[in-house]
């Protein structure tokens, strides 16, 4: 479908998904009921995943949205951290 470009960058869908994933996570520094902000991460990054299979993502493509969604949620983890300090 996209070649032999990488997916992660090519792809219009997986840059929603990176969206979204940095505004919930947003909503999860900022507001309570951290719960239900990461079940709705959870939620949506299993959509990720299954997105990445119907598109013929190759191991190195799960591996590298893995990272770039691993890197947002740390960027909030460590706003929290200096907010506490």
């Amino acid at each position: 479908m996209y070649g032999t470009e990488n997916l992660i960058i090519s792809s219009p869908v997986m840059w929603i998904f990176f969206a979204v994933s940095a505004i919930l996570g947003f909503l999860e520094y900022k507001f309570p009921r951290k719960w239900l902000w990461v079940i709705f991460n959870v939620l949506t990054q299993t959509a990720a995943a299954v997105a990445l299979l119907f598109a013929g993502a190759a191991l190195s493509e799960f591996l590298l949205y893995i990272l770039a969604v691993l890197f947002i949620r740390l960027c909030y983890i460590m706003l929290e951290r200096r907010k506490a300090v």
